[in-house]
């Protein structure tokens, strides 16, 4: 069977190449539709699982013929299986759904537990200072004076994932940009900073040996 073929590595590739051209331009270069019943779940982000493993041929299988259309492979079990045995989380739309909305909550919960603690807020600003403790943004430098002394908070004891108070001192605080702090709720539990710097680091060193 054409999907025995595929390995992990391919699939991983062909997850690197929907991340940098984005998903519409994926599914129109290799004619897939958009997914409707199952995604794969992988470092916080959902992939359609029939293109994903589709292309993952296509970089298992270099001299693969060409003449035969990628979008001719099969959905359903066999992509799920084939998925699974190769390592990948794969959910059905409705846990998608479900994951989206949980990680909306969980960023809100958050929000609302530093707007009722204001000074807790100013504490950890003038103890950590305003560049981003992941990535090291600096909103003054980017955006001038509009952007002054601006920072948000996030909690690192899991417990606040839970919606808790308990015990919070400017030790349980990190200080994050907008973009870090979505960053780090995208897995449950939440990331550490060190975890999201170690990505951002990998991910920087990929670039720099382009």
């Amino acid at each position: 069977m054409l999907a025995d073929v595929i390995t992990r590595e391919g699939v991983l590739k062909a997850i690197a190449e929907f991340d940098e051209i984005g998903e519409v331009a994926f599914l129109r270069r290799y004619g897939f539709g958009k997914a409707r019943h199952h995604f794969v779940r992988h470092n916080g982000k959902f992939y359609p699982s029939k293109a994903i493993l589709g292309v993952g041929q296509k970089y298992s299988v270099p001299d693969y013929n060409g003449a035969e259309k990628l979008n001719r492979f099969y959905g359903g079990k066999p992509t799920i299986d084939r998925l699974t045995e190769l390592g990948f989380w794969v959910v059905p739309s409705q846990v998608k759904s479900n994951l989206d909305f949980e990680e909306g909550e969980r960023y809100s919960a958050e929000a609302q537990f530093f707007v009722r603690s204001p000074e807790l807020v100013k504490t950890a600003k003038l103890t950590h200072g305003y560049l981003c403790q992941a990535c090291g943004f600096d909103f003054e430098d980017f955006y001038g004076s509009l952007g002054a002394q601006y920072i948000e908070c996030h909690h690192i004891d899991p417990l606040s994932e839970r919606r808790s108070s308990a015990n919070t001192s400017v030790e349980n605080v990190a200080v994050l940009c907008s973009n870090c702090h979505r960053m780090v709720h995208r897995e449950r539990p939440a990331l550490s900073v060190k975890e999201l710097q170690d990505r951002i680091a990998v991910a920087r060193a990929k670039k720099i040996n382009l």
